[in-house]
């Protein structure tokens, strides 16, 4: 099976964790759903193409930045209270703090379900149309290296690889028992997890990957966020023989 591998640097990123609003907080790598955002836009499809994506990378340290913040409601305007007049209702205007991450290094692993599709996907990324973002519209993203790589299971000859340099990746709880030809399905998810590690320490998220929107009223939709359940883990040996492996003893852990 093909994959397309991309390798990332930015100088500082904000993948925003929702609802953090006075702070917005950072998850430690991007979500899925800002990777597929972002190949989406890059390769300039309307409607969405299912893929699996892995993200793994690293960060040196975090800071913080200030952003302008506007908020709103149904108040009418009070020149001693707001500072804009938007129609007759008052906005505020404040400062907020952003958490950024500094030094950021990614290491993603892209399979089209429609295999056909690697060419266009590897040609938008090598050749992107605007300079590519990963976070914020701000965040610029460098991609060092774009690569179309073989990817398969690995067997038991396969040398168990080690994580070095300090590499973090999301690992899903469940993992897609379709790409990797496994009868039946996976439910065990804290099991799945120990096997990356003798004693998983790590950060569990519920983060987003794909939506589909549903109809509330006329014309009005809603998204329902498909979520995967994810544990934040760094120094980390594959200890289970169901996952990728590529010519660079690279490790993708797909969702399911």
């Amino acid at each position: 099976m093909k994959a397309i591998r991309l390798e990332i640097y930015q100088q500082t990123a904000n993948y925003r964790i929702p609802n953090s609003c006075f702070f917005r907080e950072s998850y430690p790598l991007p979500p899925y759903s800002t990777v597929i955002g972002m190949i989406h836009n890059l390769c300039g499809y309307t409607e969405y193409h299912p893929m699996y994506v892995s993200v793994q990378g690293s960060f040196a340290s975090t800071t913080s930045d200030l952003f302008t913040r506007y908020e709103f409601g149904n108040s009418k305007f009070d020149e001693k209270r707001h500072q804009f007049n938007v129609g007759g209702y008052g906005v505020c205007r404040g400062i907020g703090n952003t958490q950024l991450l500094v030094d950021v290094n990614l290491l993603i692993h892209i399979i089209p379900q429609n295999q056909e599709e690697i060419g266009k996907i590897y040609e938008s990324l090598s050749n992107p149309k605007e300079y590519p973002s990963l976070g914020r519209r701000e965040d610029l993203a460098l991609f060092k290296d774009v690569e179309i790589v073989e990817v398969r299971k690995m067997s038991d000859d396969d040398a168990l690889p080690e994580i070095v340099d300090c590499m973090s990746a999301y690992i899903p709880l469940v993992l897609d028992n379709s790409i990797m030809g496994i009868d039946g399905e996976i439910k065990q998810s804290k099991m799945v997890a120990l096997r990356y590690k003798d004693l998983v320490k790590g950060t569990e998220y519920n983060i987003n990957k794909d939506y589909t929107l549903h109809e509330m009223q006329r014309g009005r939709f809603e998204r329902m966020w498909n979520k995967v359940k994810v544990t934040y883990v760094s120094d980390y040996k594959v200890k289970w023989g169901n996952v990728f492996i590529d010519a660079d003893n690279n490790c993708p852990i797909f969702p399911a």
